[in-house]
């Protein structure tokens, strides 16, 4: 397999501790890279927004980033490279079939139920999460599929196993922000509602 794009990024010093990172702890390392894309990916999606900066919705994004996406993505690419094992193009476009056929569509739901889960706890509405469901999930999957398909064929093709999803963040900041905005939509608009209803004390007046 030909790596060349990522040996020519050079033997950089933060470049060699993030290998030896990588040596020691993959999965740590690579979900702690996954922090700060969805630390800025919610961030720029605020700042589009203009609604004010909320921190516990960048921590909530923060959260499901660190703990549920990104280590889910590290064990499906492993799972991908030991499934599809030939050379060049013939394994990397079938990893990517699969890939936008299946998991992408899965991580979404997940990324949005998890968003869900966190605004509503143990007070999830099902019905709620079926009309989002309904409404966003072909449009987003429509978008997705505008971005991540040459986005993987080059991951899958070029880049060496440990580095596809530190290259993939690079990509998955602006694709955050669509996925913060469309995961919080109903959120933000039940949080301005209710910023809206009248104080009692000024309804007494």
């Amino acid at each position: 397999m030909n790596f060349r794009i990522i040996d020519s990024i050079g033997n950089s010093f933060l470049m060699n501790a993030y290998k030896r990172s990588l040596q020691k702890r993959p999965v740590i390392t690579k979900s702690l890279t996954g922090t700060v894309v969805f630390f800025l990916g919610d961030s720029l999606a605020q700042k589009i927004e203009n609604r004010g900066y909320d921190p516990k919705r960048t921590l909530m994004m923060c959260t499901i980033g660190t703990f549920i996406v990104v280590p889910q993505i590290h064990f499906w690419f492993k799972f991908l490279d030991k499934t599809f094992t030939k050379p060049g193009w013939a394994g990397a476009i079938p990893k990517v079939i699969v890939d936008q056929l299946t998991f992408g569509p899965y991580l979404f739901v997940c990324n949005m139920t998890s968003v869900q889960l966190f605004h509503q706890g143990f007070n999830f509405n099902i019905q709620q999460w079926q009309d989002k469901m309904k409404k966003d999930f072909f449009p987003v999957l429509q978008k997705a599929w505008m971005i991540w398909p040459l986005t993987n064929c080059i991951l899958f093709r070029f880049v060496h196993p440990d580095f596809r999803i530190l290259i993939s963040n690079l990509v998955s900041v602006g694709w955050n922000c669509i996925l913060s905005t469309v995961s919080n939509k109903a959120f933000l608009k039940n949080k301005q509602q209710i910023e809206n209803v009248p104080s009692i004390s000024t309804t007494m007046v």
